[in-house]
């Protein structure tokens, strides 16, 4: 009985350190955002190239991207996260990345 239970808290432990963690949005206040702004085109002038270029991904497209490289997860957090099979999230995010690439680069 002690065997048994303590790998089962050890496989407890393994799963809690391999839960995905979402990184929550902060609400902004509207003059800190217009700085914001400001600030990032003075020292990024493709700032705004790449929000365009984010508004033309589709949402899944785009939710999948955030989710991983905004919110550092694998393939397979956001697999789970989302509810989709792995191989869709896969696609997803080559093909947002396909789309981003031609984007800024024209």
């Amino acid at each position: 009985m002690m065997s048994i239970a303590r790998y089962r808290a050890i496989d407890l432990l393994r799963h809690e350190r391999s839960a995905p963690i979402l990184v929550p949005e902060l609400p902004e206040r509207a003059e800190s955002a217009d700085e914001s702004k400001e600030e990032s085109a003075s020292w990024m002038p493709t700032a705004g190239l790449l929000e365009r270029c984010l508004a033309l991904l589709n949402d899944q497209q785009r939710s999948c991207l955030e989710l991983a490289y905004v919110g550092g997860n694998s393939h397979e957090d956001i697999s789970r996260l989302t509810g989709n099979p792995l191989g869709t999230v896969k696609s997803w995010i080559r093909r947002g990345l396909q789309s981003l690439r031609k984007c800024l680069e024209s």
